[in-house]
């Protein structure tokens, strides 16, 4: 099935999720491990609502090396000219399968991140502001091309 841009997709992926009720109390009591505590976060909408899919998952289910960044069966990895991101997720509360392929393909990127305070704390870094999205669905059936920000 092709769409012609009705649909829409965000994916971040979460190492120390700040949505985890589990990690605020980790964090709260001082033991906190980030890597305990990861998460892909994906959501699809479109003309038949709204899919969501976050399954947190520890260490083990982690991988992540300079140009990948693999949360249980998902991942998202890259280069200088753009991105490829696995989905494979389960969604709630309704169950069914997010799984699919995104190829991002990068026509501008900002060089550095932005500091947001101060002390240098907080940053804000729009890789690529300016994006083209290739979206292949395979469950849900669905496909488009649309723009990108990452």
């Amino acid at each position: 099935m092709s769409d012609d841009g009705h649909y829409g997709l965000a994916v971040i992926g979460l190492v120390g999720s700040v949505f985890s009720p589990y990690y605020a109390r980790a964090r709260a009591k001082g033991d906190a491990h980030p890597e305990q505590h990861c998460a892909m976060n994906v959501v699809l909408y479109g003309p038949g609502g709204k899919r969501w899919a976050m399954t947190e998952r520890g260490a083990g289910d982690l991988r992540r090396s300079g140009d990948e960044l693999a949360i249980g069966p998902s991942s998202i990895s890259g280069d200088a000219s753009g991105l490829t991101i696995k989905i494979d997720e389960v969604t709630v509360p309704w169950l069914s399968r997010l799984r699919g392929e995104i190829q991002i393909s990068f026509d501008a990127i900002q060089p550095q991140h932005l500091s947001l305070d101060d002390a240098g704390h907080h940053y804000w870094w729009p890789i690529a502001p300016m994006a083209r999205a290739t979206v292949t669905m395979k469950q849900p059936e669905l496909r488009w091309q649309g723009h990108a920000y990452v």
